[in-house]
């Protein structure tokens, strides 16, 4: 759940290994990983860093989040993967925008339907098909239940 742990295994096994967990938490929340970077984790998931070194700032916040943000150097926009070089779009300038104006990215690489996965438990993105002023859902939003759905024990578990 974003909580760091350490894991001691004299074997190397981690199945047989002890889980210490709680080092960093909401009351001893972890610094950034070096001077200049300055890391705040809230309650509620919400995670925010600011590097003063590089003069950036970074925003995780959880599902229903809403960002007011200026920055006249440019906006990166990543995804919530957000694995290294994970850009929908770096260094744009993007107009002014307010909560339910949409984005669209004419090339979305592995977060569109092409490229997509299900890592990290990630529910396929729907398929909008589009022509002048008209749309349709071609294939809808799989819901992360209908992706846990998928699994199955085997007998012997």
């Amino acid at each position: 759940m974003g909580e760091q742990v350490v894991v001691f295994s004299p074997s190397g096994q981690t199945v047989q290994g002890v889980v210490i967990c709680g080092l960093f938490s909401a009351l001893i929340p972890a610094n950034g990983d070096r001077a200049g970077l300055h890391r705040r984790t809230y309650p509620d998931g919400a995670v925010v860093e600011y590097d003063s070194e590089a003069h950036r700032l970074r925003a995780i916040l959880p599902a229903g989040g809403v960002t007011d943000l200026t920055s006249p150097g440019g906006i990166n926009i990543v995804g919530p993967v957000c694995e290294s070089g994970d850009f929908l779009a770096k260094d744009r300038s993007l107009p002014a925008a307010k909560a339910g104006d949409l984005l669209v990215v004419a090339s979305a690489g592995a977060y569109g339907a092409v490229q997509s996965g299900t890592y990290n438990t990630r529910a396929l993105v729907p398929e909008v098909l589009v022509k002048d002023d008209a749309y349709a859902v071609v294939r809808p939003r799989m819901e992360v239940e209908d992706l846990i759905a998928l699994d199955r024990l085997p007998p012997w578990l």
